[in-house]
C-alpha cells in the first residue's frame, strides 16, 4: 500500500492547483490540502511543483484511507514518518540544485567579466532591476507612485503598473546631477513629493548606503513611516503614508506624552523604559532612553527624580509608587498592550511646568485661485500642528473665480478650528492679509502664504521665541524649496533698498550658519509671527505697497524703529513653492509690482537706509558669513 501511496502520477500544474469549486451560497470552496498560492507566484511556477504536488495528492488519500479503515491506524505514524523523509529529501534535491544553479551564474558572471569588463556588473544591476519589478508588481497597488532612489537611470522607473519618480530630483522630474547635501535636504525633497502624492520610496540595493550616510532621514523614515518586508536585501521599500504604529494608542499617545514634555519645559525628556514592552529607543532615537540593569519586578536602583519621564508596562500598586519615586515630571502606564483603542496608555503628570503656556495662534492663510494649493497647505497643516493647538486657521479668499469658496466650505465643515471670510472685491495681498489679521482672536498672527508646506514642528519655535523674548516683534522660519535647497535664512536690508534671502541656493540645510537664532533685518512675509496688539498697533501692513511685496520688509523696518528686533527661527521649517502664486516675471504680471515698490520702500525710509551695508558683489558661504557677523556685531542673538 505504501508503495501506492507515494507513487507519483504526472498531472499538469493547473490541474492540481486550480481545483477548486463554490458551495451552495456561492462562496468559494477549497480543498483542505490546497496550498495558498500567493501573488505574482503561479507566473513563476516550474515543473518542480509536480512531486510536491503529487506527495500532497496521496497524502489526502492516505488519510482519506486512515479515516475508512480503522485497522490500519497502527502503522499510520511509521508512514507519515516515511512521507516526512520523501519530502524531506525532495527538499535537499531543490536546494542543491539551486545552489548549482548559483554557481554556475557566478561562473558566467566570471567569464563574461574578463571577456568583457564591466559586463558582470550590468548583468547583476539589470537583475536587481528586475527582482525590484517583480516585487513591486507582487506587492504594491496599481497606479501606485513610487520615488526610486536614483542616478538618472530612466530603467529603475519602469515599475510595471506602478509610477516611478526619481529622487532625487530637479522641478522637470530628471534626476539633478548630484546627491543631496545633508539629511536636512533630504527630508525636504522627501515631504514635497509626499505632498505632490508619492505613495512609497524604493531604495534599491546600490543605495543601500543612504541610510547610513544620512542619519538624520533614516530616523525620519523610522519614526514616521513603515518599513515593507520585502524578504530579502534587494531594497529597502517604506510606505509614505502614516505609518500604522501612528495609529496605536502605546505609540502615538507616546509621541504626544514627549511633545508634550517639550512644550511644557522647553526641553527633551530623559525616559526611563521599565519593562514597558515599547521599542522606545528605537523610535526616539533623539532622545536619551535607559532600562535598568536589573530588574526584581518591584524596585529600580535609582535615585528620587532620576528620569524625567517613567513608562512602565505593569499597573500594579507598588510598580506605580516606585515609578513615581523615579520620575520627576510624568509616569506613563501601559495599560493594555495588545489594544488599538484610546486607552492603551493612562499618563499622570507629577510636577507643573516650569515655563508659562504658549500663546495662542491665528494662523491667516491669504488665498486667489489655486485652491490646490490651499488644500494642500490645509492638508499638511492638519498633520503638522500640536494635538492641543490652542488657535485658529483664518482662510481669506479675495474673490476667487474657480471652486475655491465650495471647497473651502467643505473644509470648514470637516474642521471646527478653520474661519473662511471673502473680501468684497479682489484687493490684493496686502488688504487680504490685514482683513484677515482684522478678524483674528489669539495673541499671536502667523502669516503663512497658501503655497506652503510647514513641516512637523514649525510652530512652537516661533510661539516659544515670541513668549521668552519681550523684544521680539516678529519672527520667520527657515525657507526652502521642494528641491531641497534654501530659499531664506532670515531677510538682508541693502542701503539702495534692495534685498536678499540670507543663504538664498545654498544646498547645506544643515550647515551651523543657517540653524542658530538671531536677529534680522526683515523676514518674508510668506511665514512671519508677530504680536497681534502690536500688529494693530502699527496699523497692519501699510496699503501703499498693495497689490503685493515690500509690505512685510516696511513692517519690519517700523517694528526695529519701535525698538522692537526681527529674529530668524531655524527650527520652523517651512516648504515654499515660489512663483505659484505670482509668478517670475519681473517685467509682468504681480511680480512686476517688486520694482515698483521698491522705489516707494527705498523713498519712505531714505535716512535708516544710510546704515545699511552696500549690496555684495558676489554671494557665496564666505558672503554669508560676513553678513551674518554684522547682524551679530549690530543686535547679537536670542538663545
Amino acid at each position: 500500500m505504501r508503495d501506492k501511496v507515494l507513487k507519483t502520477k504526472r498531472r499538469k500544474p493547473a490541474e492540481k492547483f486550480s481545483r477548486r469549486s463554490t458551495n451552495s451560497d456561492g462562496a468559494l470552496s477549497i480543498g483542505p490540502l490546497q496550498p495558498t498560492i500567493p501573488n505574482g507566484e503561479a507566473r513563476r511556477r516550474t515543473r518542480l511543483d509536480e512531486p510536491t504536488a503529487s506527495i500532497a495528492a496521496g497524502t489526502e488519500r492516505h488519510a482519506n484511507a486512515i479515516v475508512s479503515q480503522p485497522e490500519l491506524s497502527t502503522s499510520f505514524a511509521a508512514q507519515m514518518a516515511q512521507l516526512c523523509d520523501q519530502i524531506k529529501r525532495h527538499a535537499e534535491r531543490l536546494a542543491s540544485l539551486a545552489e548549482r544553479i548559483e554557481t554556475t551564474f557566478r561562473t558566467v558572471l566570471t567569464v563574461l567579466e574578463k571577456a568583457v569588463p564591466g559586463a558582470g556588473e550590468n548583468v547583476r544591476y539589470q537583475g536587481m532591476i528586475d527582482r525590484i519589478r517583480q516585487l513591486i508588481r507582487d506587492r504594491l497597488p496599481a497606479g501606485s507612485k513610487v520615488l526610486v532612489v536614483s542616478k538618472g537611470d530612466d530603467d529603475v522607473l519602469d515599475l510595471g503598473g506602478c509610477r516611478g519618480w526619481h529622487f532625487p530630483q530637479d522641478r522637470q522630474r530628471n534626476y539633478p546631477g548630484y546627491y543631496p547635501a545633508d539629511s536636512g535636504s533630504v527630508i525636504v525633497q522627501l515631504e514635497a513629493l509626499r505632498a505632490e502624492g508619492a505613495d512609497y520610496l524604493l531604495i534599491p540595493q546600490t543605495a543601500l548606503w543612504w541610510l547610513d550616510h544620512y542619519a538624520g532621514f533614516r530616523r525620519h523614515l523610522e519614526r514616521y513611516y513603515e518599513r515593507l518586508p520585502v524578504g530579502d536585501e534587494r531594497c529597502a521599500l517604506f510606505s509614505l503614508t502614516p505609518s500604522p504604529r501612528e495609529k496605536k494608542a502605546c505609540a502615538k499617545e507616546l509621541d504626544d506624552v514627549f511633545d508634550e514634555f517639550e512644550r511644557r519645559f522647553d526641553s527633551l525628556p530623559n525616559v526611563l523604559n521599565w519593562n514597558s514592552g515599547i521599542p522606545i529607543a528605537a523610535r526616539h532615537p533623539h532622545l536619551s532612553v535607559f532600562s535598568p540593569p536589573i530588574d526584581d519586578g518591584l524596585t529600580l536602583p535609582y535615585c528620587d527624580g532620576t528620569a524625567d519621564i517613567v513608562v512602565v508596562g505593569s499597573t500594579k500598586p507598588e510598580v506605580h509608587k516606585e515609578a513615581s519615586r523615579v520620575a520627576a515630571a510624568a509616569v506613563v502606564i501601559a495599560e493594555d498592550r495588545g489594544s488599538a483603542g484610546a486607552d492603551g496608555l493612562r499618563v499622570e503628570w507629577l510636577r507643573q511646568p516650569n515655563a508659562e503656556p504658549l500663546p495662542t495662534a491665528s494662523i491667516v492663510i491669504p488665498s486667489y485661485n489655486g485652491i490646490a494649493l490651499t488644500e494642500n497647505c490645509l492638508r499638511v497643516l492638519a498633520e503638522t500642528l500640536p494635538r492641543d493647538f490652542r488657535g485658529e486657521i483664518i482662510v481669506v479668499d479675495d474673490c476667487s473665480t474657480d471652486d475655491t469658496a465650495p471647497r473651502l466650505e467643505a473644509w470648514r465643515q470637516r474642521d471646527p478650528r478653520l474661519k473662511v471670510i471673502r473680501n468684497l472685491e479682489n484687493s490684493g495681498f496686502v488688504v487680504t492679509c490685514n482683513n484677515g489679521a482684522s478678524v483674528a482672536s489669539a495673541e499671536v498672527i502667523i502669516l503663512l502664504n497658501n503655497d506652503t508646506l510647514p513641516q512637523r514642528g514649525w510652530l512652537e519655535p516661533m510661539l516659544r521665541l515670541l513668549r521668552d523674548n519681550p523684544d521680539a516683534g516678529a519672527v520667520g522660519g527657515k525657507l526652502v524649496y521642494p528641491d531641497g535647497r534654501l530659499q531664506e535664512a532670515g531677510g538682508i536690508i541693502y542701503s539702495d533698498g534692495s534685498t536678499a534671502n540670507f543663504g538664498k541656493w545654498e544646498h547645506a540645510l544643515d550647515d551651523p550658519l543657517f540653524n542658530y537664532v538671531r536677529e534680522v533685518d526683515y523676514v518674508t512675509g510668506a511665514l512671519i509671527a508677530t504680536r497681534r496688539d502690536l500688529f494693530n498697533k502699527l496699523g497692519q501692513l501699510d496699503t501703499r505697497y498693495r497689490p503685493i511685496y515690500y509690505e512685510e520688509t516696511d513692517y519690519c523696518m517700523r517694528l526695529r524703529q519701535h525698538g522692537y528686533k526681527v529674529y530668524y527661527q531655524p527650527e520652523s521649517v517651512v516648504i515654499h513653492l515660489e512663483g505659484m502664486t505670482c509668478g517670475t516675471d519681473m517685467a509682468s504680471g504681480t511680480k512686476r509690482y517688486q520694482t515698483v515698490n521698491r522705489e516707494k520702500f527705498r523713498e519712505r525710509w531714505r535716512d535708516e537706509l544710510k546704515r545699511q551695508p552696500l549690496p555684495p558683489a558676489r554671494y557665496d558661504m564666505t558672503t554669508w558669513h560676513e553678513l551674518a557677523s554684522r547682524s551679530a556685531d549690530q543686535g547679537g542673538d536670542a538663545r
